[in-house]
C-alpha cells in the first residue's frame, strides 16, 4: 500500500503574530492527518488520511488539532476558534443576503424560513450562478464550523469562557 505522506509526520507551522489572524484554510482547516496517525488512533472504518473537517466526532477533531499544531497554546486555539466563528457569521450573512436578493427578484417578497425547500441553495427556481454561489458559501460554512469547533475543543471550555469575558470587557 502506498503511503501518501511518507513515514515521518511534520506539522505545518501556523502562528498568530501580534493578535492578527490570517485565514489560511489550507494550513488550518484542510490540514490532513496522515494515515499512520489515523491508524494509531483507531478510528473505525477509516483507511485513508483524514482532514480536520472530516473528523467523525469532537474527540477526534480535538486529537487531530493537538497533533497537527502541537506548539499552539490553549489561548492561541481560543483565538483561532473565535476567528473561525467570526468567519462563519460573515458567511451566514452573505448566504442570507444572497438568498433574500434572489428570492425578492423572483417572487417579489422577502425570504422567510418557511420558503426553504432545497438543502443549501434554498430554492430550485434560482438561476445557476446563484445556486453555484450558495453551494460554495455552504461549503465554506462547513469548513469554518469544523475548524472553529476543533480549535475550541482544543482550547477547553475554561479558556474559551475566559477569552470571551476579555472580548466583552
Amino acid at each position: 500500500m502506498r503511503k501518501p505522506f511518507g513515514t515521518s509526520f511534520q506539522p505545518i507551522p501556523v502562528r498568530l503574530e501580534e493578535g492578527k489572524f490570517e485565514m489560511k484554510a489550507q494550513t488550518i482547516a484542510c490540514q490532513y492527518a496522515p494515515y499512520e496517525l489515523i491508524k494509531e488512533w483507531g478510528i473505525r472504518g477509516v483507511r485513508h488520511p483524514l482532514a480536520l473537517t472530516q473528523a467523525p466526532d469532537a474527540a477526534t477533531s480535538r486529537r487531530m488539532v493537538k497533533k497537527l499544531f502541537p506548539y499552539m497554546s490553549k489561548e492561541e486555539h481560543a483565538l483561532h476558534a473565535r476567528a473561525w466563528e467570526r468567519e462563519l457569521h460573515i458567511l451566514q450573512d452573505c448566504w442570507k443576503k444572497t438568498v433574500d436578493k434572489s428570492f425578492r427578484k423572483i417572487f417579489g417578497r422577502p425570504y422567510t424560513a418557511a420558503d426553504y425547500v432545497v438543502s443549501g441553495i434554498a430554492r430550485d427556481e434560482f438561476d445557476e450562478p446563484t445556486k453555484k454561489k450558495l453551494r460554495l458559501i455552504c461549503h465554506k460554512q462547513s469548513v469554518a464550523a469544523s475548524a472553529g469547533n476543533a480549535h475550541a475543543s482544543a482550547a477547553t471550555k475554561a479558556v474559551m469562557a475566559k477569552f470571551q469575558e476579555v472580548q466583552h470587557a
